[in-house]
């Protein structure tokens, strides 16, 4: 009975052991499967802000490419003094996607044509967007709305500036699919 008891004993400590060890063992695996996801989820941030950055940047561009090519179909018009075709110009530029505003303003910050009633209705631009009449070369900014850009710039004439083109244009990523979140492995 006595030589039972000692077997069982050790039979016991043995099963503890080995329950330990492997306990152990897991607790160490666990810890390292822990610090691979947290690696993975830091190299996913990395690329889903790299893929956003890559698609603002984009959008940018793009906003540059309709805004350049607006101001090259306007400015004849504008150098004529065609208020019709201006007008004409300006409402069938609003129908290409992501145009949020647009405007033709005169040298001294008249409305000529415009997306906006009240602009053209007061006539003028207000103090808040007299950057725009400052403007020697295409330059841009956020407009105070999320995901949109203004941008404006120089019609030039032979004798200097004969207006600005001043356009609002949509560059979020709206459209855009979203990123799914990473959830902290912790």
């Amino acid at each position: 009975m006595k030589r039972t008891l000692i077997d069982v004993a050790i039979v016991a400590v043995a099963i503890l052991a080995i329950w330990g060890v492997w306990s152990l063992k897991e607790n160490e695996r666990e810890r390292e499967l822990e610090a691979q996801a947290n690696r993975w989820n830091s190299r996913l941030m990395t690329f889903q802000t790299e893929a956003k950055r890559l698609q603002e940047e984009a959008a940018q561009k793009e906003a540059e490419a309709v805004f350049r090519s607006l101001a090259a179909g306007i400015l004849p018009m504008v150098l004529s003094k065609d208020s019709t075709g201006l007008n004409q110009a300006v409402s069938a530029a609003l129908e290409i996607e992501g145009i949020d505003s647009l405007h033709v303003v005169g040298p001294r910050g008249s409305v000529l044509a415009g997306s906006d009633r009240k602009l053209i209705t007061t006539g003028r631009i207000d103090e808040r967007d007299g950057w725009i009449l400052e403007t020697d070369d295409l330059t841009t900014k956020p407009s105070g709305v999320a995901g949109v850009t203004q941008m404006a710039a120089p019609f030039v004439g032979a004798s200097g500036p004969a207006g600005f083109l001043w356009l609002a244009y949509e560059t979020g990523s709206e459209g855009a699919q979203e990123a799914p979140e990473v959830q902290d492995a912790a």
